[in-house]
């Protein structure tokens, strides 16, 4: 399992130092503007994240990356998991793939959109697709970022996760 997972970083992470995750793109809500990161590690504490993940090698990568840096991270295979999941738990921030079996992460969203008591589930798209249509949707449906895998290495989501759910805790303190 070591092998494929370094396998599957590599491929993921494979970058040029200094650029920068791919967002939404400009203009386009919230998440329209490229986050450099700084490294460093992320929040420490119990915070609980989902990862909606259907890819077994993928899930694990970011789920190893962001327990080291102290989150307590959960895996849904599928957007059906995940939406039970988020009911049961109410994670702080739910990672979200665009393409999933048995739910699509657009489905997802409306479904935690109608909910009453899951409408303001903090939620940051984690896809392998950057399609214009595809962001403009999940931005329209709420999400806070839209992040590409192949931009965005394990550490620099840890990163993201720590600022975004800072943010979401100081919104629910003020």
């Amino acid at each position: 399992m070591c092998g494929l997972v370094l396998d599957v970083t590599r491929t993921y992470s494979c970058r040029i130092a200094g650029d920068a995750p791919r967002t939404a793109p400009r203009g386009q809500g919230p998440a329209g503007r490229v986050v450099r990161m700084s490294g460093g590690s992320a929040v420490t504490g119990r915070v609980h994240v989902l990862l909606v993940e259907d890819d077994p090698s993928v899930a694990e990568m970011y789920r190893v990356r962001l327990g080291m840096d102290g989150f307590r991270v959960l895996v849904a295979p599928d957007g059906e998991t995940a939406l039970r999941l988020i009911r049961e738990l109410a994670p702080e921030l739910v990672l979200l793939d665009s393409r999933l079996p048995r739910l699509d992460g657009a489905g997802v969203l409306r479904a935690l959109r109608a909910d009453e008591a899951t409408r303001d589930q903090a939620v940051v798209m984690l896809s392998a697709f950057d399609e214009p249509r595809l962001v403009q949707e999940g931005l329209a449906l709420g999400v806070l970022e839209w992040l590409v895998k192949s931009h965005v290495t394990p550490s620099e989501l840890s990163t993201v996760v720590a600022r975004v759910v800072s943010h979401e805790l100081d919104l629910q303190g003020a």
